[in-house]
């Protein structure tokens, strides 16, 4: 920033021909319209920042399903994916004494279930 501004007083102080002058312009002037410019860019920067970290954190929320989503997903009731949790034949995993599901686990679970279908 400090830059910018140098090199604004740099052109401001450089000697310049009638057509380059302009009337009523102070190096103030100019100066706050080069600091509110930065401030808008700094907070673009800050807002898109803010919106990929929110996608990332809403991307993560879709891969983890509770029980209720696992059973929608799964097209079981939600009695038979705690029966699944409780004999151990679906992946799951627990926070305390919630039971989560992560999406690409249970796709994966599902095909190898198709395929132990097919053989036999």
């Amino acid at each position: 920033m400090k830059q910018v501004a140098k090199r604004v007083i740099n052109l401001h102080q450089q000697p310049t021909t009638p057509m380059q002058s302009l009337p009523n312009v102070t190096l103030e002037s100019v100066l706050l319209q080069v600091m509110q410019l930065l401030q808008q860019t700094q907070q673009q920067a800050l807002s898109a920042n803010e919106s990929k970290q929110s996608g990332e954190i809403e991307q993560a929320e879709s891969q983890t399903m509770d029980v209720k989503e696992a059973a929608v997903f799964m097209r079981v009731s939600e009695w038979t994916i705690r029966d699944m949790v409780r004999t151990k034949e679906i992946p799951h995993f627990r926070v305390r004494s919630r039971i989560f599901f992560k999406r690409r686990e249970l796709d994966k679970w599902k095909i190898s279930q198709q395929q132990q279908e097919v053989r036999t």
